[in-house]
């Protein structure tokens, strides 16, 4: 009977996956399982005649079915599969992690400057916005800011332990563009009262009003996307909640 063999590899970086099922069914209905050995490599002992072969692994989304007309041996029959959470780009994510520093040097550089030309239309001293609409500028320049440190510092981690995938750029952009707006309405929320904290034998009260609290307070905000964002969802719900009470 002619021997069907190959191998399993990753998706992109070709390496090799051991311990994969592989499964070869006939046109008759016939079918054979085997798992591939500690390299990857997987063989078959087949009739001759039309073969469907599919491979699975745990982590991994099922391979294309592929199909071949078995009527010698036939070796290099390699199947590629892709992982449920993505495939590695190491060069992608560094150009991405320039990209993200790049950013927050510009945001560095327009957030002086502005500061320096907006608040009287002409160079002035460096002062924090209290006043509305400016203000809420100065809420979103800080939560961007949170964000970007926020990124830069999770893909030089997964950078270092080869985990990111390029299907999460997406997701990275998406906080990127949204969080500062959480954060503004957050903030807003929250200025519109105090909180007093127990620390020790001291007490500690927080006033968004003050300035030096208001932007420490967004840029910690920008910091924590998934957090930030199950706040407003919680909060959403309660009010929606209470709303169909009534």
């Amino acid at each position: 009977m002619p021997i069907l063999s190959g191998t399993i590899y990753r998706s992109r970086t070709k390496e090799r996956i051991p311990g994969a099922l592989v499964k070869a069914t006939s046109r008759e209905k016939q079918y054979m399982v085997r798992d591939a050995d500690e390299n990857g490599n997987f063989k078959f002992d087949l009739a001759s005649g039309q073969w469907s072969v599919i491979a699975f692994h745990n982590d991994s989304f099922p391979s294309d079915l592929k199909s071949i007309d078995l009527t010698e041996d036939k070796s290099g029959f390699d199947i590629y599969l892709s992982r449920l959470t993505g495939e590695d780009d190491t060069k992608e994510g560094k150009v991405f992690f320039w990209v993200l520093v790049g950013l927050l040097i510009g945001l560095m550089i327009i957030y002086v400057i502005a500061h320096l030309f907006l608040p009287s239309g002409k160079l002035s001293s460096f002062q924090f916005w209290l006043d509305n609409p400016l203000r809420y500028l100065e809420i979103l320049l800080w939560g961007l800011g949170g964000i970007l440190v926020n990124k830069i510092l999770m893909v030089g981690w997964w950078l270092r332990s080869r985990r990111f995938y390029r299907e999460g750029v997406i997701m990275h952009i998406s906080h990127l563009l949204v969080t500062p707006l959480m954060v503004l309405v957050v903030t807003l929320l929250l200025s519109l009262v105090e909180f007093n904290f127990a620390l020790a034998d001291n007490s500690l009260t927080l006033d968004l009003a003050k300035p030096e609290l208001l932007i420490s307070f967004s840029f910690i905000l920008g910091t924590i996307p998934w957090s930030l964002w199950s706040l407003i969802e919680n909060a959403g719900r309660r009010f929606t909640e209470g709303m169909e009470k009534q």
